[in-house]
């Protein structure tokens, strides 16, 4: 999608965040707010077969260009408000995640069938796979205990 489809498609209202419809499509309707939530609870937009975050379209529309990574500053994906999104790096955006406390993350790796646990304080620190999303959790909090106890 580009920059000048996105205009001709949406319109977008800065203040509230929500993007509504300018023409009709399929059974959507002119002026028919746009976004259906998706599986990781972000607002989605489907165009030609393709789904887009919207989110995403709203920088896109906003800025002109698309994001690296879009990063919402309250935590709150259904808050697509301009003043709450920032293009970030994919590590900025990990740090200002709720499930990464600002230090972990973890994530199931379907190529391995496991967890895989991370910290991203202080630089990136891979502390393998693990069977259970509790066990990569709790392997990234004994990091992150062990590293505050060095500090301290």
């Amino acid at each position: 999608m580009t920059y000048e489809e996105a205009h001709r498609l949406f319109s977008y209202d800065p203040e509230t965040g929500i993007v509504t419809r300018k023409i009709d499509a399929g059974r959507a309707k002119a002026g028919d707010v746009v976004g259906c939530l998706g599986n990781h609870g972000y607002l989605m937009v489907k165009r030609q077969g393709k789904c887009y975050l919207l989110h995403r379209v709203i920088w896109l529309m906003t800025h002109g260009q698309w994001p690296n990574v879009t990063d919402h500053i309250n935590r709150n994906r259904l808050d697509n408000r301009i003043e709450n999104l920032r293009s970030v790096k994919n590590s900025e955006n990990i740090l200002n995640s709720e499930r990464s406390d600002n230090a972990r993350f973890c994530r199931f790796r379907k190529d391995c069938q496991k967890w895989e646990a991370q910290v991203t304080r202080g630089g990136y620190k891979h502390l393998g796979y693990h069977d259970t999303e509790a066990q990569a959790t709790a392997a990234a909090k004994d990091y992150i205990a062990q590293l505050e106890q060095v500090a301290s």
